[in-house]
């Protein structure tokens, strides 16, 4: 999985010279190392547009007339993030290995990752650990809205039409997850970026930045 990872991240045309994926023992599955020294403020990966996932570039790539038309809708109803989410639980569970994104989307966290690590799968005994606190309110909050708008979702013939059979409560949840955690944003806009979302984001001692993303004067985020 690795080595056809890389050479997807190869034909995107990336400029990754200073990273790559690396696939890390004790449950952290996998990350981003260094292959140089890389000093604050450095540019150490750049990437044209075409090669995120995005509101602007997901209608670029391989769908179905009904995939296409739903996706349509959902920009058009300026709901970008649903979009989204739509794209990725159709190349994830219906195109699988014939999707382009399929060597990235293999490599991201599965339902089974998912479900033991973010707040929307808490369940009563892991919610009760924040009991008396505010965040435990927000995450119960945080899951019946979801809960809610995927129930909604399930009456809409445009998205039976292009998801049914894989539309689950666990496709919905897992697709979910991944775009609040790993987007990327930028421009006011989320993405996600093979590669760039494998980087764990932690200042050291003596410095304080922190990952930035940022078009340059040639068009690619940097």
């Amino acid at each position: 999985d690795m080595v056809l990872f890389h050479t997807f991240v190869d034909g995107l045309g990336l400029n990754s010279n200073s990273i790559k994926a690396h696939t890390f023992a004790g449950g952290l599955r996998i990350g981003a190392v260094a292959t140089q020294d890389i000093k604050e403020n450095d540019t150490y990966h750049s990437f044209p547009n075409n090669s995120t996932i995005s509101e602007s570039t997901i209608l670029t790539f391989d769908s179905s007339l009904e995939m296409t038309a739903l996706l349509q809708k959902a920009q058009s109803a300026r709901d970008e993030f649903h979009s989204l989410l739509f794209f990725l639980i159709h190349h994830k569970f219906i195109l699988q290995e014939q999707s382009t994104w399929w060597p990235y989307l293999n490599l991201l966290p599965t339902i089974f990752n998912q479900k033991n690590s973010h707040p929307l799968w808490f369940n009563t005994d892991q919610l009760d650990f924040l009991a008396g606190s505010d965040l435990r309110n927000r995450i119960l909050n945080y899951q019946k809205k979801v809960s809610q708008t995927y129930a909604s979702l399930l009456n809409d013939p445009d998205v039976v039409r292009a998801l049914s059979p894989v539309f689950t409560f666990d496709h919905y949840m897992w697709a979910h997850s991944i775009l609040d955690a790993r987007s990327i944003w930028w421009d006011g806009k989320r993405h996600l970026v093979p590669l760039l979302d494998f980087v764990n984001c932690e200042a050291a001692k003596d410095i304080h930045s922190v990952h930035e993303s940022s078009s340059d004067t040639t068009g690619k985020y940097v």
